[in-house]
């Protein structure tokens, strides 16, 4: 991040530790010079003032309109934005490296903007106790929602992570495991549950209807580009309320003579016929394995549905969190 940025959720926090010390009503803090972003016209400001009070944004304008204030900071032609997400991390691998490790890198987080994080997948007790240890203060950082841990038919995909993370991908092969773990996830705080790779397609809608019951959305990671046993079209007709990385829907839109080809290899030669068919087939087509009609209407089917993408793109310079992206709806 460039030192000349001023990244408004930060400042935001430090005003709000500030006012807690004022007597009386809060006078908060006036950021002069400041460019404001402008959600509704996607633009920056012109240098305008702007008051935060009590850890909120209170009024913008220029500095002598402004209600007195305790204390001022020139901003010197910054920007200031909304707090940001990272929507797709594993926020477990900060704890390999000890408590410090995990400390400054949530701070990090905030220092940089990133005030909420979607975890989408460790094991239930490490990533709740991080969100419960930040929600009471005890680590600066952002908001986190997780999912807990990867449930997948097995064998597992990221068993090796079990040895270092124990509980960070977990099996499920039956109603009752579904059900429990739905529960588990609900009482320790989660947001949704995360479904990766292989499932069997009779226990997708259970996990749906029991996570909705309980208020909670299902993410699906559908695995490799191609070899999945749930494709993005048949999630989002079934009620997923998200989709995890960019390549996940290459399956629901490939040219009818390659899809055919992909199940027919799929059954007789499995994993070592599908990677041949995405090396010798898929590849060399370029564009022309793509069918446009079916990517039209599984664009319609995704914007009917309401579900979101969250395409994974990677933004990994210095911090061991797994990747970072933008969710779009």
């Amino acid at each position: 991040m460039q030192v000349d940025w001023i990244i408004l959720a930060f400042l935001v926090c430090l005003s709000a530790a500030c006012d807690n010390s004022q007597a009386g009503p809060p006078l908060g803090t006036i950021l002069l010079n400041v460019r404001v972003f402008d959600a509704e016209s996607g633009n920056f400001t012109e240098p305008t003032g702007l008051l935060i009070r009590a850890g909120r944004v209170h009024e913008t304008g220029p500095s002598e309109s402004l209600p007195i204030a305790a204390d001022t900071l020139d901003a010197a032609g910054g920007f200031a934005l909304p707090g940001l997400w990272d929507s797709h991390t594993h926020l477990a691998f900060l704890t390999l490296g000890g408590e410090d490790s995990l400390a400054i890198a949530l701070e990090e987080f905030a220092r940089a903007g990133i005030l909420y994080v979607r975890d989408v997948g460790g094991p239930l007790e490490v990533i709740s106790s991080i969100s419960q240890r930040v929600s009471t203060g005890e680590l600066p950082g952002p908001e986190i929602f997780f999912s807990g841990p990867m449930l997948e038919r097995p064998p597992l995909h990221w068993a090796q992570f079990n040895e270092q993370l124990p509980g960070f991908t977990v099996p499920v092969e039956s109603a009752e495991d579904v059900d429990r773990l739905v529960e588990e996830v609900s009482a320790a705080g989660g947001s949704f549950l995360k479904v990766f790779n292989k499932w069997d397609l009779d226990l997708f809608p259970r996990i749906l209807r029991r996570a909705e019951e309980r208020g909670l959305g299902v993410v699906l990671d559908p695995g490799p580009p191609v070899f999945q046993s749930i494709s993005v079209d048949t999630a989002l007709a079934l009620g997923a309320t998200s989709i995890e990385h960019a390549f996940a829907p290459v399956l629901s839109v490939l040219a009818p003579d390659l899809r055919r080809l992909h199940d027919s290899l799929a059954l007789s030669s499995g994993q070592q016929g599908v990677q041949a068919f995405l090396g010798e087939v898929f590849a060399p087509a370029g564009m022309e394995a793509i069918d446009g009609a079916a990517l039209r209407r599984l664009g319609q089917r995704w914007a009917e549905s309401g579900a979101f993408h969250c395409p994974t793109l990677r933004v990994m310079p210095s911090s061991p969190a797994v990747s970072s992206c933008l969710a779009v709806q």
